[in-house]
């Protein structure tokens, strides 16, 4: 994906993030209420060296050892063995706590480049911690001063533990804090990852670079206001009537790749549009089976193209009015046999170039290629066929498809128009 794209995705879906940065934030204050408080003190114990019986003075060379042998003091300070004297001890200031489950409560760790051992407990009391950190204190003291651990040295506390003010968990804001980060990292990574493996085709450019076809316009849903949808269709009318002109055509052919609800509106529009540069513009239903175009324009039952196939008629004697000046339409008719049989007639090409004669400019509305491969061979006969791509439904493997049916047959789209493109300006705003 390149940077744009993963811009527009959590653009696109920023939904997702806002909605998972309130869940974190909400889940964390929760989290920072229903949590009991827990309340921590440190005690440091120094271990000193005894007398060399020359100087009189701490013995150096001891003190180096004691400096060495640091990490096991600390563990003989949170060992069971201080842990039973520190329990008895604490019962007589009635406070009845396991040996077991004072270890849970107390860490020892040598500093560095010292004979000091750091002490540090918690507990869900501010008094009881205090009293925890200073009966174990003085519990290691008189456990190992004078031992063999401690080179005939002995354990000083530098400080008695006072009553913290407030616990150290939990941090409400912290909690929010970080709950509101972890809501936007997975917002962002869901939004990114929900648009990496939307199979549907993510911009024109997308479209362009798979497809290797331009995009000559998008157009929006069937439900935005009148003239947001008029300039859509005007600037494909634009390119069309260029390209028609350049191509010495005036029959373009637009071909689904496949069916959605809107589909009848793209071709209806763009003749409609056409119609109303004053070019005289037919608008053909090649749809035999659905005749989807002629309900919209209220000749679904009226005879048609099938019937001008079937029964070697003239080529204009279907052809009925709209409301729309300039525009007339030829109806899909009623088939009675099978469509590609029809379409595949060289009567279909001859009715075409006849009406070329006749029209300024001809639209053909097509079946999805997805059902059928009409929609390729209505094309063979048009120098000019648009693949329509709805981007809600129509996924990249499902256009890859359509570009595949007119491979078939030797042909290559002139350009893609997207379909459906979402749009925030709506009748309703």
């Amino acid at each position: 994906m390149k940077f744009k794209d993963v811009t527009a995705a959590i653009s696109k879906r920023a939904w997702i993030v806002i909605a998972l940065v309130i869940i974190g934030g909400l889940v964390a204050a929760v989290a920072s209420i229903v949590q009991s408080p827990a309340y921590k003190v440190q005690v440091i114990v120094a271990t000193l060296p005894p007398q060399s019986i020359t100087t009189k003075q701490p013995d150096p060379t001891i003190a180096m050892g004691l400096q060495f042998l640091g990490a096991s003091i600390a563990e003989a300070i949170e060992s069971v063995r201080t842990a039973n004297v520190a329990s008895e001890e604490l019962k007589k200031k009635n406070i009845n706590i396991p040996p077991d489950e004072l270890l849970e409560k107390v860490t020892a760790n040598h500093e560095a480049n010292s004979t000091s051992i750091k002490m540090t407990v918690t507990d869900g009391s501010p008094t009881r911690v205090v009293d925890i950190a200073n009966t174990w204190a003085d519990a290691a003291a008189k456990t190992y001063n004078g031992s063999e651990l401690l080179l005939g040295g002995k354990l000083e506390v530098t400080n008695s533990a006072v009553q913290p003010d407030s616990p150290y968990q939990p941090k409400p804001l912290v909690y929010i804090g970080m709950g509101v980060f972890l809501g936007l990292v997975f917002g962002f990574a869901l939004s990114i990852g929900l648009e990496y493996f939307d199979p549907h085709f993510r911009s024109s450019d997308e479209t362009e670079e798979m497809l290797h076809l331009p995009v000559i316009g998008e157009v929006p849903d069937t439900d935005v206001l009148p003239e947001i949808t008029n300039k859509a269709y005007s600037g494909i009318r634009t390119t069309l009537l260029f390209a028609e002109d350049k191509e010495e055509a005036r029959s373009v052919s637009l071909a689904p790749a496949i069916h959605f609800n809107s589909r009848p509106f793209v071709a209806t529009n763009l003749a409609i549009s056409i119609a109303r540069t004053g070019r005289k513009t037919l608008l053909i239903d090649c749809d035999l089976k659905n005749k989807e175009v002629s309900g919209l324009l209220g000749v679904k039952n009226n005879p048609g193209l099938s019937e001008i196939l079937e029964e070697d008629k003239p080529a204009n004697i279907h052809i009925a009015k709209t409301n729309t000046d300039n525009l007339t339409i030829l109806p899909a008719g009623h088939a009675e046999s099978a469509p590609s049989d029809l379409l595949s007639l060289p009567k279909f090409s001859k009715i075409l170039e006849d009406l070329e004669l006749v029209f300024d400019r001809i639209v053909l509305d097509c079946p999805p290629l997805s059902v059928s491969i009409d929609s390729a061979i209505v094309s063979s006969n048009t120098k000019l066929s648009i693949l329509v791509v709805d981007v809600r439904t129509c996924t990249r493997s499902m256009a890859q498809r359509a570009m595949d049916s007119f491979a078939t047959l030797g042909l290559k789209p002139t350009g893609i128009i997207l379909a459906n493109i979402k749009t925030h300006k709506r009748e309703s705003d």
